[in-house]
């Protein structure tokens, strides 16, 4: 049986990798857990 094991993502790393790819980017953690809200930018990349 594998278990996973480090390295963990941190809260810094894990906002400099969302923000990126991403225009707009909200995170937070509860207990350990992280949750995140991103947002693509619009326009000519977007076909608009």
């Amino acid at each position: 049986m594998k278990f996973f094991t480090p390295p963990y993502e941190t809260m810094e790393s894990l906002k400099n990798r969302l923000e990126k790819r991403y225009a707009s980017v909200r995170l937070g953690n509860v207990k350990g857990i992280a949750w995140f809200v991103c947002r693509k930018e619009c326009g000519a990349e977007a076909g608009q």
